[in-house]
Parts: C-alpha cells; sequence; structure tokens
C-alpha cells in the first residue's frame, strides 16, 4: 500500500508534465505563427517536379517508391536517393486531390510543411531537454531555432521539406538512441536517410553526445548503435540498386568547386562556411541564390576567407577542448555543428550546389544552443531571458519577411536578381517566369544576361528560343538559339546530338530530317527531339525567305576588317541557307574558328576546326 502511495506521489501529474514540455510547444507554435502567411502561396521552383512525378498515377507502389520512380527516366539525372521525403510530397498530392479535387492546391502542402517544421521545433526541444542542460537553454535554443530566417527556404518551399521531415524522424532517432531504444532508434535512422542522405550525420553526431555528455557514466556505448549501423548498411544497398545506371552530373551553374582540384574546392568551401556562419549569426544578407558566379571561388590556401575560417576553427576547437569537462555543453555545440554540416560542405566529397540556406537546417541547431548557453551566462536572469525575447521577436519578423519571398516563381526570382545580381542562375530563372508571363522582352533581357555570365548553361538559350518564337523572330536567329539549346544541353557524349549540331552548322537541311528519324526510333521520349523539330522548322521559314545578298561575300570583308561578330552572323547566314560553293566551306569553317577565338568563346572555335577538317576531307 506504501509502496503504491509513493509510486502515486512520485508520479508527474499532468499539469507538471505539460509545463515540462511547454518550452517545445511554445516553439512549435512559434513557427506555425510565423510561417502560417505560406498556406497563401502558390508552388515555386523545384515543386513542379510533384506535379510531373510519375507516382502520382500509382502512389501506393512501394517497390517503385523505394527504387527511385519519383522522377521521369529523362530527369534521373540528380542522383538523389529519397524514397520517403519523395514518397511524402507524393501522398501529399493524394491528400491534395482527394480534399480539393485536383494535385495542384499548393495550400495542403505547404500547411504540411508548417507542421513539419513545427514538429521538428518541439523535437529540438525535446531532445536538448533528455541532455543535462538547463531547461531554460534548451527552451531558448529550440525557439531561436524555430524562428530563424536561414529555415524559411525549408519552411515556405515545398520540395525544401526532405530537411524537415529528415530532422523530425532524425532527432526522433537522437531521443530514442539516447533512451537506448536500439530497434526503434534503427528504423527512425533508417527512415531519416530515407528522406535526405546528409541524415548519415546524426550516427556520428549521436556518438558524439554520449562521448561529451555520457549516459550513466558510459561515454561509448557501441551495442547501442547496431541497429543503427544495420539500417545505414541496409539503406546503402538500396541506394545503390535504385541509383544503378544512373548518370548523375551537377552542372557547374549549380556548383562550380564540384569538379575543381582540392585546391581550388577546399579553400572556397572553407569561404563558403563564413558564409554560412555569417547568415546564421547576423540574418541580414539572406539570398535564395548563391550560384555561379555569386560566389567567387577562392585564391587557394591563403585566401583572407580561408584564412579568416582557419582561425575560427582553430578558436572553436581549442574552446571545445578546454570545456569538454566543465562546460560539455560547449564542446557539443562545437562538434554537433562540425559534424551535421560536414556531408553538405563539400570539403569531403562534391554535393549539388555550392550553398544554400537549407542545408543550415539541422546544424543551425547548435548555433541557437551556443547563444542560449551564452545568454544563460549573463549574471542576471532577467536581462539573459530579455535578450531572448528580443532576439526572438526579431527573428520572427526576418522569418516572417523572408517567407514572403518563396510566394511564387515571380516573387522569388525577382528576389534573387536583387540579392544575386551576379549569378547566372537568377537571371535565367527571372527570364523564365518573365515569359511565362507574357513579358517576352523583358525575359529576352534576362535570358541575355544569364548567357553573358555563363554562356554555357543551356537553360537560358531554351527559354531564349521559345520567346523568340512568340516574338516570331528571324529563322537565322531560332536556329542559332535552339541549337545552342543543344549544344549545352548534352549530358555526357551524344553522337547523334553532335552529328546533329554539325549538320546544322552546315546548313544540311535533308540529312538533319533523317538523322531526326534515327533519333526518334532510338528513343521516342528523348527531350532533345523537340529542338531538332523546331530548328527544322526554322529551316523551313529560312529557305521560303527571300535572300538577303551576298552573305558570305559580305562575311568575308567584315571578317577582314576584325569585325568578327558581323562576319560570324553572315557565315552563319550563308552556311544555313546552302549558299557557298563546296571548295569554299572548309575555309569558311577555319574563319568561323577565328570569329568564335576572338570573341572569347574556345569551344564554339574548337567545335569550327573539326567541321573544317571533316569538309576538307569529305569535301561536297
Amino acid at each position: 500500500m506504501l509502496c503504491r502511495m509513493s509510486a502515486a506521489v512520485s508520479e508527474p501529474r499532468p499539469a507538471s508534465r505539460l509545463r515540462a514540455i511547454a518550452p517545445g510547444l511554445a516553439a512549435a507554435a512559434l513557427a506555425v505563427l510565423v510561417y502560417a502567411t505560406t498556406l497563401g502561396h502558390g508552388f515555386a521552383y523545384d515543386d513542379t517536379f510533384i506535379l510531373r512525378s510519375p507516382l502520382l498515377a500509382h502512389p501506393w507502389s512501394l517497390s517503385e517508391v523505394f527504387s527511385g520512380g519519383f522522377y521521369a527516366p529523362h530527369e534521373r539525372t540528380l542522383g538523389l536517393y529519397r524514397p520517403l521525403g519523395q514518397w511524402s510530397l507524393v501522398l501529399n498530392a493524394a491528400l491534395a486531390r482527394s480534399i480539393a479535387g485536383s494535385f495542384d492546391h499548393p495550400a495542403i502542402f505547404h500547411a504540411v510543411n508548417v507542421l513539419l517544421h513545427a514538429a521538428a521545433s518541439f523535437l529540438v526541444f525535446l531532445w536538448l531537454s533528455r541532455l543535462p542542460l538547463l531547461r531554460s537553454v534548451a527552451g531558448a535554443a529550440a525557439i531561436l531555432w524555430a524562428v530563424h530566417p536561414v529555415h524559411a527556404e525549408v519552411a515556405a518551399n515545398v520540395t525544401a521539406r526532405y530537411e524537415s521531415t529528415a530532422a523530425v524522424l532524425g532527432l526522433a532517432f537522437l531521443i530514442a538512441h539516447r533512451s537506448r531504444r536500439g530497434v526503434l532508434a534503427g528504423l527512425l535512422f533508417l527512415a531519416a536517410l530515407g528522406c535526405k542522405e546528409s541524415a548519415i550525420a546524426l550516427l556520428p553526431l549521436a556518438l558524439a553526445v554520449d562521448a561529451l555528455l555520457p549516459v550513466e557514466g558510459r561515454r561509448f556505448d557501441l551495442r547501442a548503435c547496431v541497429p543503427a549501423v544495420g539500417a545505414l548498411a541496409l539503406w546503402c544497398l538500396l541506394r545503390g540498386m535504385a541509383l544503378s545506371g544512373d548518370t548523375p552530373a551537377t552542372p557547374f551553374v549549380e556548383n562550380p568547386i564540384a569538379s575543381a582540384s582540392l585546391a581550388v574546392r577546399v579553400p572556397t568551401a572553407a569561404k563558403v562556411q563564413l558564409l554560412y556562419l555569417r547568415d546564421q549569426i547576423l540574418p541580414l544578407w539572406l539570398s535564395t541564390d548563391h550560384s555561379y558566379q555569386e560566389i567567387g571561388v577562392a585564391r587557394g590556401f591563403l585566401d583572407p576567407a580561408c584564412l579568416g575560417f582557419a582561425a575560427i576553427v582553430a578558436a572553436a576547437l581549442f574552446a571545445a577542448w578546454r570545456l569538454r569537462t566543465n562546460r560539455p555543453e560547449v564542446a557539443l555545440a562545437v562538434a554537433g555543428y562540425a559534424i551535421l554540416l560536414a556531408p553538405a560542405s563539400n570539403f569531403l566529397l562534391p554535393v549539388g550546389t555550392i550553398m544554400a540556406d537549407r542545408l543550415a537546417y539541422l546544424p543551425s541547431i547548435f548555433t541557437c544552443l551556443l547563444a542560449a548557453i551564452l545568454l544563460s551566462g549573463l549574471r542576471s536572469r532577467a536581462v539573459g531571458g530579455g535578450v531572448a525575447v528580443l532576439a526572438a521577436g526579431l527573428l520572427s519578423v526576418a522569418s516572417f519577411a523572408q517567407a514572403r519571398v518563396w510566394k511564387d516563381d515571380l516573387t522569388l526570382f525577382r528576389e534573387q536578381v536583387q540579392t544575386a545580381p551576379g549569378s547566372a542562375k537568377s537571371h535565367g530563372n527571372l527570364g523564365n517566369a518573365l515569359r511565362e508571363k507574357g513579358e517576352l522582352r523583358a525575359a529576352v533581357d534576362e535570358y541575355k544576361k544569364s548567357i553573358a555570365i555563363y554562356p554555357y548553361w543551356p537553360e537560358p538559350y531554351l527559354g531564349l528560343a521559345q520567346a523568340y518564337e512568340f516574338l516570331d523572330e528571324s529563322p537565322e536567329l531560332l536556329i542559332d538559339t535552339w541549337a545552342d539549346a543543344i549544344r549545352y544541353g548534352t549530358v555526357g557524349k551524344r553522337p547523334m546530338l553532335v552529328r546533329a549540331l554539325a549538320l546544322v552548322d552546315l546548313g544540311r537541311w535533308s540529312e538533319l530530317i533523317r538523322l531526326r528519324g534515327e533519333m526518334g526510333a532510338v528513343d521516342p521520349e528523348d527531350p532533345f527531339l523537340v529542338r531538332v523539330d523546331r530548328i527544322l522548322h526554322a529551316a523551313e521559314r529560312l529557305m521560303r525567305t527571300p535572300t538577303r545578298g551576298e552573305d558570305w561575300a559580305r562575311g568575308t570583308v567584315l571578317f577582314r576588317m576584325g569585325d568578327w561578330a558581323g562576319a560570324e552572323e553572315k557565315y552563319r547566314v550563308a552556311l544555313h541557307r546552302g549558299a557557298l560553293p563546296g571548295d569554299r566551306i572548309a575555309q569558311t569553317l577555319l574563319d568561323l574558328a577565328q570569329c568564335h577565338e576572338n570573341l572569347g568563346q574556345p569551344l564554339r572555335a574548337k567545335h569550327f576546326r573539326a567541321l573544317a577538317a571533316e569538309a576538307a576531307a569529305h569535301p561536297r
């Protein structure tokens, strides 16, 4: 009887349990409050992948879910294996159709995104409260994290939910691991990996937490990690099977250091880390785009940014080592941030982007934790609490403003060209949005700005060609632009496309028609077929229009005068019209090569030299 009474007295009351989790509930509520306006947003950026997914027709086909069936075959160039994260989007689409009668109902997607971010905010507190930290520290860290504006992309952009789904499941894994519920922890870790591959860092994080803040005096309990290690092995197997045969490629414009040497990649990655820290400590210069050429490549290991990052790392490591015994939570903040950001840092392996706010989603837990620790160290608790409330308020306002950027494509990309004016991608994206709104001349201007920054990216040429179609530009201009959309859009070696470009440049339209038939027989779904068709359509128009005089003769005069752009235009018109005698073709192609060399286009120059050699060897 006494034992029962004792148990009854010691059992926490519901009210006390509610008070215990009140800071976590406050963090979740603030997350909902800050991002509630996103329910009125549309789809933006990569969200269109959802509406094109083959899985929409059969969302419960688990074999296709786990074999990478989210993308159409011609879109499987990203090398991504995120079956559960992608499945959440497909199921969300099914929910939208059941409620609103259509997949295309963004409010339902945004509502799920906001709830996922709120759940992650609550779990941040729940996990930190399981560690030997002050409850006020755990609460302050969770609240600051919930309203930090670097998370606006994850909360406001539908397809960025890979981060929040991985965070919810990953934090649940950390809680289960801390409670030594091994099997449950292993399943949650596998699920987190199925949402985002960077969740792999959660396992070393769990070990670091055990080492710095041991459970029952045991710093390393490797048996507790056995299920998680098994889950990792299973995920690697499934990922290898699903991506077998795919040809993933990272476009240079997305990550210019992906194919660079270590001597370039590592210092530039260090420079980027300073930007991540800047945006978390003082988020006044946030941007939704950091692609080429917005972030300049570092000038080696002695670059000031690289040296500055090295100094910060050295100071952080020194502080963490000195405080590992007396203040292990500080050491945890340093180690946790480094561990979680490492997979996406471009230090270990190149990733799909040079920098993105979404990649700081989980790592920023530890910058918020460090801020909460520093505030708790103030002599006056009232001052510390007041500063925390003020910081949360300012961050909430900034998050509210940053979330508005993701309202729709036009809003997003107009903001991008303001905050990332040196980015080829931002101008190309704005060109697409303007073209879809019917603002064709403005779209053409943006495409040309994008091409001026980086002339080897196919997307601006593709949009430019479509804009020219609506503007009814000259067939010569259409032919050249559609050809460039092929020229810079090939993935790997495509012999048929290389041959097609040669036939376009030589104006051999009958041969191109035969080649187009061969391409269609090989792959009727080849997206490049449409581009070839548009070239042939423009060629028909070209041959129906009256000749504009002796283009080749004028080109020769301009070439001798050193007017490389004018000569290039006249020579290309003459080639497209088939207006050159056979004995003039090889020399004209060599002149074209020199024009492109002088115009700063070495790849085009190389292409025309190869065509000249072929024409000389096989005169017509």
